[in-house]
C-alpha cells in the first residue's frame, strides 16, 4: 500500500511539474518576444549600456528556458516506465558521440568492442550525452581527450566509463556534484544548470545501476556507470537495498 501511495504522489509532482514547465515557457517567449521588439524599434538609437541591459536580458531569458527543459528531463526519467529491448552498446555511443557535434579539438577514444544488453536506449543514451558534455566543458587541456570504455564486473553487470583529461574534482565533491543544483565552478565561465549529473544518477538508478566517480583536481576524472546485463537483473538490483551514494 506504501509503495502504490509513494508512486501516486510522484506521479502528481510529475504531472505538476510538467503544468508549471508549460506556464513558464509561455512566459518566458513572451519576454523574449518584447526584448526582440524593443531592439528592433530601437536599434538606431541604443547606447552601449542599452544594449548590454537588452544582451544581459537575452541571456537570462536563455539560461531560464536551459534550466527548466533540464528539469523537465529530469521530471520524466522519474514518470516515464522502462522499454527494455537488446541495445549493441558501442553502435548506440556512436551516435551519441556523432550527435554531439564536438569541437574539432576534442578527441574521442573508444574501445573497439562492446557487449549487447538489455536495457532502455533512451535513458543509456541521456546518461552519456551528459556525461561526455561535461568531460568536454570542464577541460582546459589544447587537446581535450574523452575515452569511452567498459570492463565486464562479475557476471550479472558491466562497468561503462568516461574518462577525460579535464580539470579535475576535489574528493570531497564527489558525491556533492550528483546533487541537484549542484555546480562545483559557479561564476568561472561554465555554463550549465546543475542538473546534468543528477539527470545521470536519476537514469541510471531508473536502469537498476549505479554511478559513481574516481577523479582528483589537475588530473582529469572517470565517472563510472555500472549496468545490469539482463532484464532480470535490473529488476533484482532495483528491488535490492541500495547505498544511499549509489
Amino acid at each position: 500500500m506504501r509503495t502504490t501511495e509513494l508512486e501516486e504522489v510522484k506521479d502528481e509532482l510529475a504531472q505538476y511539474g510538467y503544468v508549471v514547465a508549460h506556464d513558464l515557457r509561455a512566459l518566458l517567449r513572451a519576454i523574449h518576444n518584447y526584448a526582440d521588439f524593443l531592439r528592433e524599434d530601437l536599434e538606431a538609437s541604443l547606447d552601449g549600456d542599452e544594449k548590454a541591459y537588452l544582451d544581459g536580458l537575452g541571456c537570462a531569458v536563455h539560461e531560464a528556458e536551459a534550466l527548466i527543459e533540464d528539469l523537465s528531463k529530469l521530471w520524466r526519467i522519474d514518470s516515464r516506465s522502462v522499454q527494455i529491448e537488446s541495445v549493441e552498446l558501442g553502435a548506440l555511443l556512436r551516435e551519441v558521440v556523432a550527435s554531439l557535434h564536438l569541437p574539432a579539438d576534442v578527441q574521442i577514444a573508444m574501445a573497439s568492442d562492446w557487449p549487447t544488453i538489455a536495457t532502455e536506449p533512451a535513458l543509456v543514451r541521456q546518461i552519456f550525452e551528459n556525461l561526455i558534455n561535461n568531460a568536454v566543458k570542464f577541460n582546459t587541456s589544447p587537446h581535450k581527450r574523452v575515452e569511452l570504455g567498459w570492463q565486464p564486473l562479475g557476471d550479472a553487470q558491466y562497468e561503462l566509463f568516461v574518462r577525460d583529461n579535464g580539470i579535475g574534482i576535489e574528493p570531497r565533491h564527489h558525491e556533492r556534484i550528483f546533487r541537484i543544483f549542484e555546480s562545483l565552478h559557479v561564476g568561472e565561465g561554465y555554463e550549465g544548470t546543475g542538473i546534468g549529473l543528477a539527470m545521470v544518477k536519476k537514469a541510471t538508478r531508473k536502469l537498476g545501476g549505479r554511478v559513481r566517480v574516481e577523479s582528483e583536481p589537475g588530473e582529469g576524472s572517470t565517472f563510472f556507470v555500472t549496468l545490469p546485463k539482463t532484464e532480470n537483473q535490473a529488476q533484482l538490483w532495483q528491488e535490492s537495498p541500495r547505498p544511499c551514494c549509489g
